[in-house]
């Protein structure tokens, strides 16, 4: 959500474009460098759902899509392996050269 077609918008600010991106389809929304656009965005989220703007199935369905992607994921790198050789738990402790290839 941090581009720059996104942050400039002529009419919208960024935390209402979280909410048409939620309306439009988007489940995921990822935000970079600035903590307080993501908590602008959750108050916007909250607010429109509670206002009745923003449907809560909408929410719902896409909270449901995430998981299922993430349960797919952690699916298939139980399956095939990380690219890092480690779980998605000890990502951190990979970059830090901490990490045991071997998890048999």
């Amino acid at each position: 959500m941090g581009m720059r077609g996104v942050r400039e918008h002529p009419t919208l600010s960024d935390a209402q474009i979280a909410v048409e991106a939620l309306k439009a389809g988007c489940d995921v929304l990822m935000y970079s460098f600035r903590h307080q656009r993501a908590i602008e965005a959750r108050d916007a989220i909250l607010a429109a759902i509670e206002n009745g703007e923003l449907p809560v199935k909408i929410v719902k369905r896409a909270a449901k899509r995430v998981r299922k992607l993430k349960k797919m994921a952690e699916g298939n790198a139980k399956r095939i392996g990380s690219p890092l050789g480690c779980r998605p738990r000890d990502y951190r402790a990979k970059a830090q050269g901490d990490c045991q290839e071997d998890h048999g």
